[in-house]
C-alpha cells in the first residue's frame, strides 16, 4: 500500500505540475506573440513619425529647403540612415546618393523599390511648391524594429523558466501536508 499511495502523491504532484506548466507556457507563448508583434508595430510608426518630423521640420524651415537646393538635392543623416532628397520635377534621377524616384510619386507614405532595395518613403509638398522626399531602408527599420521586438520579449523568455522551477516547487510544498497526512495515517 506504501507504493500506492506514493505513486498517487506523485501522480497528483506531476498532473498539477504538468498542467500548470502548461497554462504557464499557453499564456506565455500567446503574450510573447502579441508583445513582438505590437513592439514592431509600434517601432514602424517611430520610424515613420522620424520621417514625418524631418519633412515637417524641411517645410517650416525655408533655408533648410534652399540649403537642399545647394547640396546637389541630397541630404543624408548616416546615423539615423535617413535620406532627403528633392524631386526632380522631370524623370528619375541618378545622382549618386539619390535613390531614383519617380518625379510622379504622390504625397505621403510609400514604399519603393530602388536600387534593387525597399525603402519607406514620405513625399512632402513645400509651400513653394518644391518636392522632397525623407526615406529610409527598409532592411534598417526592419532590423530597428525586430531588435526592439525581441528586447521586449527578451525578460519574458527567461523569466518563463524561473516560474516554471517556482511553479513546481510550490506544487511539491503546497502537497507536503497530504504526504505527512498520509504517513500519519498509514502509522495509526
Amino acid at each position: 500500500m506504501d507504493g500506492f499511495k506514493e505513486r498517487l502523491k506523485r501522480s497528483i504532484e506531476f498532473r498539477l505540475s504538468v498542467w500548470l506548466s502548461s497554462a504557464i507556457l499557453i499564456v506565455a507563448i500567446a503574450g510573447g506573440a502579441v508583445s513582438f508583434s505590437t513592439a514592431i508595430d509600434d517601432a514602424n510608426e517611430l520610424q515613420d513619425e522620424t520621417l514625418q518630423q524631418m519633412a515637417t521640420l524641411i517645410a517650416q524651415q525655408p533655408a533648410l529647403a534652399r540649403g537642399l537646393i545647394g547640396m546637389a538635392n541630397t541630404l543624408t543623416d548616416s546615423d539615423a540612415k535617413l535620406r532627403v532628397q528633392l524631386l526632380p520635377p522631370g524623370a528619375t534621377a541618378s545622382t549618386p546618393g539619390r535613390l531614383p524616384l519617380r518625379s510622379d510619386l504622390t504625397d505621403g507614405f510609400q514604399t519603393v523599390e530602388a536600387n534593387d532595395e525597399s525603402h519607406r518613403v514620405l513625399v512632402k509638398t513645400l509651400d513653394g511648391g518644391a518636392r522632397i522626399a525623407v526615406s529610409q531602408s527598409s532592411s534598417v527599420r526592419d532590423e530597428v524594429a525586430r531588435d526592439n521586438a525581441i528586447r521586449t520579449v527578451l525578460p519574458m523568455l527567461v523569466l518563463i523558466p524561473i516560474l516554471l522551477v517556482v511553479v513546481s516547487a510550490l506544487v511539491r510544498r503546497m502537497l507536503k501536508p497530504v504526504s505527512i497526512l498520509a504517513s500519519e495515517v498509514e502509522g495509526r
